[in-house]
């Protein structure tokens, strides 16, 4: 019995997202017929363009070689349904580690977690939502401050030189979200306020979200472009963390 229910369920959901893909491919074709549409797109399209060239001018003079990107992701234990669940997750994870410009190396296991993304210094894992790509683009990025030393502490630094707080609050103060009670960030005029959290409460080694927060922007043009424009001082302090 349940076997059978499950394998309708599955059914439906099977059903229910191929009607969704049809109703949107032809929302889609409706929205190319109109021209005020596609002019929106044209200048999304180009004021996105440098970002764009950014990103791939990143990636295309990094340390690390397309080579040596595939290699690294062949050592990453992966989850064993990935090939089906999520069949980019490799491509995007040797694009990141050559945006990284080789300043990862020590990842050894990717999970996959819909409840919450997360990266763990001690294990050397992260976890994310297949398909989610710029949550595992944040959650690789942490691993900067986990191997190279000094760069949590100039995070922590700059968080705490833009804040008029001497000590954090707490983050559902600041935003919305399922926080608790012992998460906090120093408050400021940041992108989101999640860029200000501080982990100095629960002790343990140092970790911000300073870098995380900025390179997840490089997933998407739109976004990066938003990044650089509203919070520069924030853009340019990731750019040269990433390409040190």
């Amino acid at each position: 019995m349940a076997a059978a229910k499950e394998n309708r369920q599955k059914g439906v959901e099977k059903y229910e997202a191929e009607i969704g893909a049809i109703v949107n491919r032809e929302i889609e074709r409706q929205m190319n017929k109109d021209p005020e549409v596609k002019k929106a797109r044209a200048a999304v399209e180009k004021l996105t363009a440098p970002a764009k060239r950014l990103t791939n001018q990143l990636i295309q003079t990094s340390k690390l070689s397309q080579k040596d990107a595939d290699a690294m992701v062949d050592k990453v234990n992966l989850p064993p349904n990935h090939a089906k669940a999520d069949p980019g997750v490799g491509k995007v994870m040797a694009s990141t580690f050559r945006l990284l410009n080789g300043n990862v190396q020590g990842i050894r296991q990717v999970k996959h977690d819909p409840a919450r993304a997360a990266a763990s210094r001690s294990g050397r894992h992260l976890q994310y939502t297949p398909g989610d790509y710029k949550n595992l683009v944040h959650e690789m990025s942490h691993f900067i401050e986990y191997e190279n030393e000094g760069v949590a502490e100039a995070a922590l630094d700059w968080v705490k030189s833009r804040s008029d707080s001497d000590k954090p609050v707490p983050l559902k103060q600041l935003a919305r979200g399922n926080y608790g009670d012992d998460e906090v960030a120093y408050p400021d005029k940041f992108l989101t306020p999640y860029v200000g959290k501080s982990y100095e409460a629960r002790g343990g080694a140092l970790s911000t979200e300073v870098v995380s927060m900025g390179v997840e922007h490089f997933q998407d043009p739109v976004r990066l472009t938003r990044f650089a424009m509203e919070d520069p001082d924030h853009f340019a302090l990731v750019l040269g963390i990433i390409r040190k």
